[in-house]
């Protein structure tokens, strides 16, 4: 989502890149083995590794994945485990390959934006540390910090645990409060166009679908009450959320904030009382 709406020709242009190869040839490790290389021969890699990128490396039962795919539990499947075992590894790999190509393209942006301003690497070093860990963080890649080594055994209790922490992150004002001014300037910008552009495309999705077909086929939960939130509601049964969870936050804080929830079924406001 950060990606898509802070550098939309680069996400376009890896998103190119990644449908040619599902209907070409180059598929699965060679599209990713491809991505790489152009990753790796542009000088920029070599700065995004030092100050701690994550680039993952897709398939490896440890190391650097991603977390939606770490557990290799289906291919023990009876059966059926290992034809889904070929379509998940395919996917792995070009998501893979995506997701790096877009988290270097962001940190470079980044690192051209400190340099401009007279930040270099040998002279700022603690900057660009910040500008890894805010690629990181926008890419679901949070760092568990003593759990890390943990992270494979939270990921099977808690589904997805940098994730989750990442989405906190977004919200947490302390961490914005600890980055220096150049870095939380670069952060907030990039957060704040992803919001106003996300919320444009939805609230056009969900008002325009209201008037054209009515609210019982299509709409947009603006209450941050209820659970629906920032979703789009097809036929009151069906929600698309393309926020990656991030509305949720702004559930629960206002909830506090109100000690109110809204009934998905009634649209009434309840209160909620304390036990």
């Amino acid at each position: 989502e950060f990606y898509t709406w802070n550098l939309p020709r680069q996400a376009f242009r890896s998103l190119v890149e990644t449908t040619k190869a599902v209907i070409g040839e180059a598929k699965g490790k060679p599209f990713f083995e491809a991505m790489m290389k152009k990753i790796e021969s542009d000088p920029t890699y070599n700065l995004a590794r030092e100050f701690g990128v994550f680039f993952s490396e897709p398939h490896l039962i440890s190391g650097p994945t991603e977390e939606m795919f770490a557990t290799k539990l289906i291919e023990i499947l009876p059966l059926i485990g290992q034809p889904l075992s070929k379509t998940v590894k395919l996917s792995e790999y070009h998501f893979s390959g995506f997701l790096n190509w877009l988290r270097f393209d962001l940190f470079k942006d980044g690192a051209d934006t400190l340099m401009k301003l007279g930040f270099y690497p040998h002279t700022h070093p603690e900057l660009y540390y910040q500008l890894a860990e805010a690629v990181n963080i926008f890419s679901g890649r949070a760092s568990l910090g003593a759990l890390s080594s943990a992270g494979p055994v939270l990921n099977l209790v808690l589904f997805a645990p940098r994730f989750t922490l990442s989405n906190l992150q977004l919200i947490n004002p302390v961490y914005y409060a600890s980055l220096h001014p150049a870095v939380r300037k670069w952060v907030l910008m990039k957060v704040l166009r992803a919001t106003l552009f996300r919320w444009t495309f939805k609230i056009l999705i969900g008002s325009l679908g209201a008037k054209v077909f009515g609210p019982h086929v299509i709409r947009l939960e603006k209450d941050p009450r209820s659970s629906d939130f920032g979703k789009i509601v097809l036929f009151d049964t069906i929600r698309i959320n393309p926020d990656r969870g991030l509305d949720q936050q702004a559930v629960v804080l206002s909830r506090i904030a109100t000690l109110q929830r809204k009934d998905l079924a009634t649209g009434e406001i309840y209160p909620i009382v304390p036990e």
